[in-house]
């Protein structure tokens, strides 16, 4: 009887250790569980925040791809716009550049009469120092003609005058209209390296 009370107590020993190591286990497991699930909590939040990150880079992305093209189409305005200023531009100088041209070939035709003149004015005085003095009535012909052509001539003179002087303002508004060109050119550049 003592020997089968000893095994009693050690069996109730040994099932009160394994009673102690199941509830030892069973409180390690409800540990674990209780860290996976603050971790799988702060996952879920890290994943939340990692969306709403990505949502708020995508709206600015967005945003920035509205401003880029808001942009362009702004710059592809101006170069448009620049475009048809540069042509019109062109078109004026190339307007100038027909009347500066006319205005040289009517000078030179000018100056080519004028030189005829001179000359027929030079034979006509040579032709009246040869002449006899008794022939009055030749001279006085040959005077009234020495008088009209000189009269021609200053005319052609003051015509030549003017016609310098047209030269100039057209030649003056020739220069600023290509400074006015290298300045809006100059502007332009500018402002396309400063959208880009």
């Amino acid at each position: 009887a003592h020997e089968r009370t000893n095994e009693e107590t050690d069996r109730l020993k040994s099932l009160k250790q394994k009673h102690e190591e199941v509830v030892k286990q069973i409180e390690e497991q409800v540990q674990v569980s209780k860290i996976l699930e603050h971790s799988k909590s702060e996952t879920g939040k890290e994943l939340e925040e990692i969306k709403h990150e990505i949502a708020t880079k995508l709206e600015k992305t967005a945003k920035l791809n509205l401003d880029n093209a808001e942009t362009t189409k702004e710059l592809d305005s101006m170069r448009e716009a620049h475009e048809m200023m540069i042509d019109s531009l062109k078109l004026q100088l190339a307007t100038l550049e027909k009347e500066l041209q006319h205005i040289r070939q009517t000078r030179i035709s000018k100056q080519k009469e004028r030189e005829a003149l001179l000359k027929t004015i030079e034979q006509t005085k040579l032709t009246s120092r040869n002449n006899d003095i008794r022939h009055n009535r030749f001279v006085t012909q040959t005077t009234a003609k020495v008088t009209d052509l000189s009269e021609r001539k200053s005319i052609l003179d003051r015509n030549v005058r003017e016609d310098q002087m047209q030269m100039n303002q057209l030649g003056q508004r020739l220069s600023e209209l290509k400074n006015e060109y290298q300045q809006m050119k100059t502007q332009f550049e500018q402002q396309i390296k400063i959208l880009e």
